[in-house]
């Protein structure tokens, strides 16, 4: 009888791993199908997902320059946070890495959920701060580093947000915060209806930078409402594109026209600033893009999207197309 069941437990075991291989089999090769509305924008392989066999947990992405790009985000098992360097053209692009650490030059483990680049500076988002706050960096000090070494902190700037995730344009560098209801909150002053009746809990920062790309204030100037789960936030020559996903769930790509600045008011620190809305009112594409979507680089007309589901974390992304970073055409 147990020699019967034996063999019946291993059939069954059996016929499950080969409907799993079959099952994944089936989804790799349906996945452009799938998520056709991002790969038939023109879609290009660009490079491997950085750090995807190295414990690292992709979250920041920015460019320097056309041939040179930064993805930031923490590790498994509560190893220094890093910063990749991605450098040259094509598929086959040198991908070196360094170590995070504080402006106390301490090593810090925090998600590094975005990151972003003015002048000399690199700017790194750290949402478990007290308040949160940017570390900021020397951009000599990331790319002259040895491969692996460490970089210190010069500022530690706190912010009005939860500094999920951050984006420069012009002299100004935007900080915004994640919110999902039950999980991850926000101040309820960030919670409203935008003109167009849609709810958003979360805003985007906007902080002055000085000429040597130093935070020139930690007093925001202007503050943008924003719709729920976002993940990153990059600014083309005429739009605004968010990255918002969750978990295993598709991963959305809002691209708005430029907001509007409104009559409406937000107080920050005693202070009233100015607030323009992301809402449906400026809304002019959806995107259904691949699970654990990120932040965004627009580079020459397309935007790269970079996905943390191939980390080992997740692992899920390596047997499907975010082991690598893909961009589409805008």
């Amino acid at each position: 009888m147990i020699k019967k069941l034996i063999k019946i437990a291993i059939k069954t075991l059996a016929i499950i791993v080969v409907v799993a291989i079959v099952g994944v089999i089936g989804f790799m090769l349906a996945e452009p199908l799938v998520y056709n509305d991002f790969y038939s924008r023109d879609s290009q392989k660009e490079f491997a997902t950085p750090g995807a066999g190295d414990d690292f947990i992709q979250q920041g992405f920015c460019s320097v320059d056309n041939d040179t790009l930064l993805a930031s985000g923490y590790m498994k098992g509560k190893k220094p946070s890093r910063i990749y360097i991605i450098d040259g053209t094509g598929y086959d692009r040198e991908q070196t890495y360094v170590q995070l650490k504080d402006e106390k030059g301490k090593y810090t483990t925090n998600h590094a959920g975005g990151i972003s680049v003015f002048k000399d500076k690199v700017y790194v988002c750290n949402s478990e701060g007290d308040p949160s706050s940017i570390l900021v960096y020397s951009l000599t000090d990331i790319l002259s580093a040895n491969e692996g070494g460490d970089v210190v902190a010069q500022q530690n700037v706190p912010v009005a947000c939860g500094a999920s995730f951050c984006h420069v344009d012009g002299a100004v560098l935007y900080v915004g915060e994640f919110y999902m209801d039950g999980k991850y909150q926000t101040d309820e002053t960030h919670h409203m209806t935008t003109p167009e009746g849609d709810e958003h809990h979360a805003v985007v920062f906007a902080y002055p930078l000085d000429t040597n790309g130093n935070i020139a204030s930690d007093k925001p100037i202007g503050a943008v409402s924003i719709p729920d789960k976002i993940q990153g936030m990059v600014i083309t020559e005429n739009k605004v594109v968010l990255s918002s996903s969750y978990g295993i769930a598709t991963s959305k790509l809002y691209v708005y026209n430029m907001p509007q600045l409104s009559d409406d008011k937000i107080t920050v620190e005693g202070q009233q600033i100015g607030i323009s809305y992301l809402d449906s009112g400026c809304l002019v594409d959806t995107i259904s893009a691949p699970p654990m979507a990120e932040e965004m680089v627009y580079l020459d007309g397309r935007l790269y999207v970079m996905n943390e589901s191939a980390s080992n974390k997740y692992i899920f992304g390596k047997l499907l197309r975010a082991k690598d970073v893909w961009s589409i055409k805008l």
